[in-house]
């Protein structure tokens, strides 16, 4: 029959779906369009069968004998119908699309070997390997020594994975694989987990490699809702999503990726308006004539270290430290200079310490004078009260005047103090969840909007700082989780080495 699912033996197998056969009419369809060949025999048995199928036409079961195992093959395809044939590609690019598939099985499968022919030749071969790193490396070109593990464990599920560091980002999503139970998946929401992983590290639109085995019981998901079902609904999707992006994170955390440059020791008071530093874990610095070319900083303390990611080398101390246009900082190393912009990275001091800060509790708020209205529009009225939580937690405090509009009556101390206007804050804030720019959980907005606080309350480009706030920005940044990069993922910092200097000045 056509229509058979020869998998499903009762009603309750479709709760509990964990075969990765055709669905029903899949190969039905395949025969319709196509010469084909269905060849299988059972393990220890003496004889199989083989079926063909031209055009439709399905004919007699006759005796087989090969290796054990099913061979299906399908010639000519859509010989027998041309106005189908003639929207195909070019072999190439038809190719290239069966190639990503088998590809996706490989990372699905690891211990089941694949060999790819195309036009006569091996395109690739992956032998069957027990360590998925090896799979992983293979096929996505990662090298294995920079191969990250993932991993957690919650009551949603299982997840194991192997990822590229940040520097292997690339445009798009393609290198994201997601596999499910077994089953390669493409899934907007999960892969937007992982871009949140990634948030801070890498450039708006990118991500590296990533391969991750999700194991979720069969009862929490449907897979019954694409004819490919490499879309499924899941009824925990809240719950990956988060353990997803903590994943990646730990991953990342646990890499020790972020560059730090030690700087010369002597103490400085932070600047009241800035969130609080705790600096017995930072490395304070000294700065003369800031806004000039200055003498030699010196330090009284041995010469320090410099880890960019996992390399560490001695360096000497900074010596000179320029300010370039009141917006970026320059500071000579010994085998580089280094060039910072103050405002990436004030963005970033600003998103983590505000993270540190809600995650202790509300942050400090300030009532309005007089409240501030605001025209939000209908559509984000009505999402208000499921984000007064998170207002709350934030410091801001919005209520409803009437059709389209409501007023800011609270607002954080920080960003007041950094004269963030609340209402166009506010209008914003709303305008992307509205949009749907913001995730629709508001909990799981929560970095998108630090980011936005984080923005608007940073120095910009330009504002000319005094020494003190100079040497308390340069201080922070040894403190500052992941400095090298600022929420929205732009480099903070450029490095220089004099080696590229000397090759631009035909010096070698």
């Amino acid at each position: 029959s056509p229509h058979a699912t020869s998998k499903i033996a009762s009603v309750d197998d479709l709760e509990a779906i964990l075969t990765m056969g055709f669905r029903g009419e899949a190969l039905a369809s395949i025969g319709a369009v196509s010469r084909l060949s269905v060849r299988s025999q059972a393990r220890n048995a003496s004889e199989g069968g083989e079926i063909r199928v031209e055009g439709g036409r399905v004919g007699e079961v006759r005796p087989w004998s090969g290796a054990q195992g099913t061979i299906v093959e399908a010639k000519d395809l859509f010989h027998n119908i041309p106005a189908r044939a003639s929207f195909l590609k070019s072999p190439r690019a038809e190719a290239m699309r069966v190639g990503e598939t088998l590809a996706a099985m490989a990372l699905a499968h690891p211990t089941v070997g694949l060999r790819f022919f195309s036009d006569d030749k091996i395109r690739f071969e992956y032998p069957p390997n027990d360590d998925i790193r090896n799979r992983v490396a293979e096929v996505t070109g990662i090298p294995l020594d920079a191969v990250l593990d993932v991993q957690a464990e919650e009551a949603a599920g299982q997840l194991a994975g192997c990822m590229a560091p940040p520097e292997f980002a690339r445009q798009g999503t393609r290198g994201v694989r997601l596999i499910l139970n077994g089953r390669p998946i493409v899934d907007r929401s999960l892969t937007h987990a992982i871009r949140e992983g990634f948030r801070g590290l890498v450039e708006p639109n990118t991500l590296p490699p990533i391969v991750l085995w999700l194991s979720v019981p069969p009862d929490r998901i449907d897979v019954n809702v694409h004819p490919t079902k490499s879309e499924v609904r899941l009824r925990d999707g809240s719950a990956l999503f988060s353990m997803i992006r903590m994943a990646v994170r730990r991953a990342l955390d646990n890499a020790n990726l972020v560059p730090k440059i030690p700087l010369p020791q002597t103490t400085v008071e932070p600047s009241s308006s800035w969130p609080a530093m705790d600096h017995a874990h930072s490395k304070p610095t000294s700065i003369k004539s800031i806004h000039e070319a200055s003498d030699p900083v010196t330090s009284s303390g041995p010469e320090p270290k410099f880890d960019f990611g996992s390399v560490s080398r001695s360096v000497r101390a900074v010596e000179r430290i320029l300010v370039l246009r009141d917006s970026f900082l320059v500071l000579e190393e010994s085998d580089a200079l280094v060039v910072i912009d103050q405002h990436a990275l004030h963005e970033r001091m600003m998103f983590e310490r505000l993270k540190d800060r809600v995650g202790q509790g509300a942050l400090p708020r300030q009532a309005l004078l007089v409240p501030e209205p605001i025209q939000i529009g209908a559509a984000a009225v009505e999402l208000l009260p499921d984000w007064q939580p998170l207002f709350k937690r934030l410091g801001i405090e919005v209520i409803e005047l009437g059709p389209g509009s409501a007023a800011v009556q609270s607002f954080p101390v920080l960003l007041l103090e950094r004269k963030v206007a609340p209402g166009p804050f506010v209008e914003d804030l709303l305008s992307r969840a509205v949009s749907n720019h913001l995730p629709p959980e508001p909990e799981a907005a929560m970095d998108e909007v630090l980011d936005m606080m984080a923005c608007k309350a940073a120095i910009k480009a330009g504002d000319r700082l005094s020494e003190a706030e100079l040497e308390d920005l340069l201080e922070q940044r040894e403190a500052i989780e992941r400095s090298s990069n600022c929420p929205h993922g732009r480099p903070t910092t450029i490095r220089i080495p004099v080696e590229d200097l000397e090759r631009r000045f035909h010096r070698r």
